[in-house]
């Protein structure tokens, strides 16, 4: 099956770089033709070039040769994904040591907690509605342990109950 194409172009190397870019190198010249442009213009500019060519088979092309760019972007691909993995992977480790050191805190917190009422239960209920009093005030807990450690020393020199 043969397949016939006409090109039109300014100078005849450019039709020629036409009819190979489409029908590659085995295509063959059967006619060549210079033609006026329409129009008034066409009496003052230069003759255009037509060149008829056909190829016995349908030229296939050959997939255009993989480019140093493709190759560098399929590497810079490559880079960000394994650095975003590596990013995920630092961030859970992260996240997890967050959540250790998190743990960690709160049962120092209950630890404290246990202690002062531990700390506490040693006071009679009276010096314990006292602290609580001092701790609704805003007194600090320390300065309010002071207080109360202060109040039962009194208390015991003068051998109050």
């Amino acid at each position: 099956m043969a397949i016939v194409k006409s090109y039109i172009a300014e100078t005849q190397k450019q039709a020629f770089d036409k009819v190979k870019a489409d029908l590659g190198d085995e295509a063959i010249i059967i006619n060549t033709r210079r033609i006026r442009r329409k129009g008034w213009r066409g009496f003052f500019q230069k003759p255009l070039i037509e060149l008829t060519a056909v190829i016995d088979e349908p030229y296939q092309r050959t997939a255009p040769p993989i480019e140093k760019n493709t190759v560098q972007k399929d590497r810079e691909e490559m880079q960000n994904i394994i650095k975003e993995s590596l990013k995920n992977e630092k961030l859970e480790r992260i996240e997890k040591q967050m959540g250790q050191v998190s743990d960690m805190v709160s049962k120092v917190f209950q630890d404290v907690d246990f202690m002062k009422h531990k700390e506490l239960t040693q006071y009679s209920k009276q010096l314990q509605a006292i602290y609580k009093k001092l701790i609704q005030s805003d007194t600090m807990e320390d300065n309010a342990l002071k207080i109360l450690k202060a109040i039962q020393d009194k208390m015991e020199k003068e051998n109050l109950p």
